[in-house]
């Protein structure tokens, strides 16, 4: 069954940080949210598909309170990395992410 409220964003950069410290490069990426189905609503979920550009810090992309950044024209998206995992090749990245914080 498909989920309700399913609202899909996409860019084309992005990175992971921790702190100040840049752990990954994103080149193209989605974020999908869902708030499950009209008869067993669940709480929003957002999961991110990105290709990896660059693991710039391995460490620190193993390591809690890390942050997906989105540049804009005035400043950056952010929302809180709650899990992260590198395919076997580290091209691409899937995580979960917590709320979108506010716009800096």
């Amino acid at each position: 069954m498909v989920g309700f409220h399913v609202v899909p964003i996409r860019g084309e950069s992005g990175s992971i940080r921790w702190g100040y410290r840049t752990a990954a490069v994103l080149g193209a990426w989605t974020l999908t949210q869902d708030r499950g189905t009209p008869e067993c609503p669940a709480p929003l979920t957002r999961v991110l598909r990105a290709s990896v550009l660059q693991v710039v810090d391995a460490l620190a992309l193993r390591q809690a309170d890390l942050r997906m950044v989105v540049p804009r024209p005035r400043g950056a998206l952010t929302w809180a990395v709650l899990q992260v995992a590198l395919d076997a090749d580290g091209a691409a990245l899937t995580a979960l992410l917590g709320p979108q914080e506010r716009q800096s």
